[in-house]
Formats: C-alpha cells, structure tokens, sequence
C-alpha cells in the first residue's frame, strides 16, 4: 500500500521577488520524486476569472481588491481542496500572503 501524503506550499513576497520562479524549481523537485505539482499563481487566477476587467482596475482601486478577493477566495476554496482531493500537490503563488489587508 503506497502512503499518500497531502499538502500545500504557499509562496508570497513582494512583486518581481522570484516567487513563480522558485515555484517553478519546486514543483520540478517534487515531481522528480514523484508527487504531481500544480502552480496556482494568483494574478494568473485572477486575470482568467476577470479578463479585461482586470487589466482596467488600477492597482489600489476598490474594484481590484475585489479582483485580488476573488482570486485569492477561488483558489483556497475550489482550486486546492480540489487539487488535494486528485492527489496533487498545490502550490500557491502570491503577493500578499495575508488575506485580510482585501477587506479592509
């Protein structure tokens, strides 16, 4: 009976700190040895949820903080149970590790 281990990694920083690409050195880590890695980058989330919405808010705006809201909100209630649940190992990549700076 093979052991089957689930998890989450979450990376966050500042933009342009790197995170996608040591997202990328992880999931190749773990798929050499032989998990099944899945990248949920919350910008790419958010811009296949909102499309040119999303490229008209401005950073800052109330409208892209309920884009950014959105994201985040899809990714931890849909995207990782899901992934979890076909055995896959997500990894989550983005700016703001705290959700709560969203609603305010």
């Amino acid at each position: 009976m093979k052991l089957q281990i689930k998890f989450q990694i979450h990376v966050a920083g500042s933009k342009r700190s790197g995170k996608t690409t040591l997202a990328r050195k992880i999931a190749l880590a773990l798929n050499n040895r032989g998990f099944e890695p899945v990248i949920f980058d919350s910008d790419e989330v958010r811009r296949n949820l909102f499309g040119k919405r999303d490229k008209q808010a401005s950073i800052g705006t109330p409208a892209n903080k309920v884009f950014h809201q959105c994201a985040y909100e899809y990714i931890f209630a849909v995207l990782i149970p899901q992934a979890l649940s076909e055995g896959k190992a997500p990894i989550t990549v983005a700016t703001h590790s705290n959700r709560r700076w969203l609603v305010e």
